[in-house]
């Protein structure tokens, strides 16, 4: 069936990119410019003296550690029908990781000093980081993209990121 885009939202061409959000939202954006993100997210420029935001978060007025979702999967949807706050408590139910674990998933977890996701996987006893992300779905996927490169087929979580990274 045709899903037809209710009354009260808005879609935004920019860049050949469709942005999707509720009109009520779009009207608090006027005047902030929004661009998407080299990792494909919409961003707002100038909200809360000039710092630059996820649309997705401010849209949900996430915190820190929430960790918001795109039910359907397409980062510029950001009507409220599509996002959802989970927080990070909710995702810490995996069995034999480390107790200062945040995320739920091996190699990936939060850096309170500085707000953002790390990854990281071990390689030979020693510790490869894979970087700092202000998504928990990029530190995901960067932790992934390791497993397949550095273990293969032998990738333990292979079938848990994937779904993990969908809640």
């Amino acid at each position: 069936s045709v899903m037809r885009p209710e009354a009260d939202t808005m879609k935004f061409n920019i860049r050949s990119h469709i942005v999707e959000m509720d009109e009520a939202d779009a009207l608090i954006f006027v005047g902030y410019p929004i661009h998407i993100g080299s990792n494909g997210y919409a961003k707002v420029t100038g909200w809360h003296f000039g710092k630059e935001r996820y649309l997705h978060r401010v849209i949900m007025n996430a915190g820190p550690h929430d960790v918001v979702d795109h039910i359907d999967g397409n980062k510029l949807n950001c009507t409220r029908s599509n996002l959802r706050i989970c927080t990070q408590a909710d995702n810490t139910k995996n069995v034999g990781l480390r107790s200062d674990n945040s995320s739920g998933i091996p190699g990936v977890y939060w850096v309170s000093t500085r707000l953002k996701w790390a990854a990281q996987i071990s390689v030979d006893g020693r510790t490869v980081s894979l970087g700092r992300f202000d998504e928990i779905a990029d530190a995901i996927n960067a932790r992934r993209k390791a497993e397949d490169l550095y273990y293969g087929e032998f990738a333990a979580s292979k079938g848990v990121l994937c779904e993990k990274a969908r809640h």
